[in-house]
């Protein structure tokens, strides 16, 4: 911990003398991305009711030690980290938030209509079958990830008093080597049933066979009742092209220093074509400015949105089954 203490006195030195460019996350105890975007949503909910975009009560338990002793100890500091995170990356952290709540609008949504089953594909630390009480009455939460990924994430939950609700099943895949389709299947998922399939912040690090791979055992084998809802990279409006492509080569460092890397964007950034090509039919596709208008009005309509991060939902289209 000493260590650590050490590292984040140096960090806001930087701050303090500008050197931001200095500063790595996991000097500080991020170690992922995943934990990065925990973090989002801790400071996110933290807010009043009336000004926070999204609430995750659970986010809290997927932070180290180190970060949830830096939120008690010097919350201050660690909201000025942010807000200088926020800088480097402008609208970045809404973007992050805006997602966030938009999927959950839209699973809110189709529990309305008559979900039966929802697939987490790449779930890092998603808390929706513990926050989202009324996914607890589904038929199946099917939860997909590396293994090595789901067993820190059951380590972290083991403390809580709430346990994971009976209906959800945790399959362990490496979306790059094994077959997408097949392992949702033997773990008892019903491609006649109205599903819902999630993948939120997962696009980016897959290759672009990968990608295919999941879109195409969904068309393939699921009936016209299912739907996808994801978020990918997305070109700025022209005229503001140089100032973001500086934005997107800094985000590409940071994730490099949590140890990942971007590998998929949208050929062409056309996401109606390049879904129209895997089976789907677009239902609300989203721009960065568009969440700004949908989410951040009144007290929060000062915030920025950034424009590389677009979001999307679409079902299979009947042809295609």
């Amino acid at each position: 911990m000493l260590c650590i203490i050490t590292e984040w006195r140096k960090i806001m030195n930087h701050i303090k003398n500008g050197n931001t460019h200095q500063i790595n996350p996991k000097n500080i105890g991020i170690n992922s991305t995943a934990e990065g975007m925990a973090l989002y949503r801790v400071m996110e909910s933290e807010k009043k009711v009336d000004e926070r975009i999204c609430c995750d009560p659970y986010a809290v338990f997927f932070l180290s030690e180190t970060i949830r002793g830096l939120l008690h100890s010097n919350s201050d500091q660690l909201t000025r980290y942010m807000e200088v995170i926020d800088a480097q990356y402008p609208g970045l952290s809404n973007s992050v938030l805006a997602r966030t709540r938009f999927f959950d609008d839209v699973i809110n949504q189709m529990l309305n209509d008559g979900l039966d089953q929802f697939v987490i594909i790449g779930a890092g630390y998603d808390s929706r079958p513990l926050r989202i009480e009324r996914l607890k009455k589904i038929k199946t939460i099917f939860e997909l990830d590396q293994k090595e990924i789901q067993c820190r994430k059951r380590e972290l939950l083991s403390g809580i008093s709430e346990k994971v609700p009976e209906n959800h099943v945790y399959i362990s895949i490496d979306l790059e080597k094994d077959n997408f389709f097949e392992s949702l299947t033997k773990q008892g998922f019903d491609p006649s049933l109205r599903s819902l399939f999630l993948m939120e912040g997962v696009i980016y690090y897959l290759s672009p066979d990968s990608v295919t791979s999941v879109l195409s055992g969904i068309t393939q084998k699921c009936g016209r009742d299912c739907s996808i809802i994801f978020d990918y990279p997305s070109r700025p409006p022209q005229g503001i092209m140089g100032d973001h492509q500086r934005s997107i080569e800094k985000i590409r460092e940071h994730i490099q220093n949590v140890g990942e890397q971007f590998k998929f964007i949208i050929p062409g950034d056309d996401v109606n074509q390049f879904l129209m090509n895997h089976g789907f039919t677009i239902d609300q596709k989203l721009s960065g400015s568009e969440l700004k208008a949908r989410y951040f009005t009144g007290i929060n309509s000062n915030r920025i949105v950034s424009p590389l991060m677009s979001v999307v939902l679409a079902h299979v289209t009947p042809d295609a089954e």
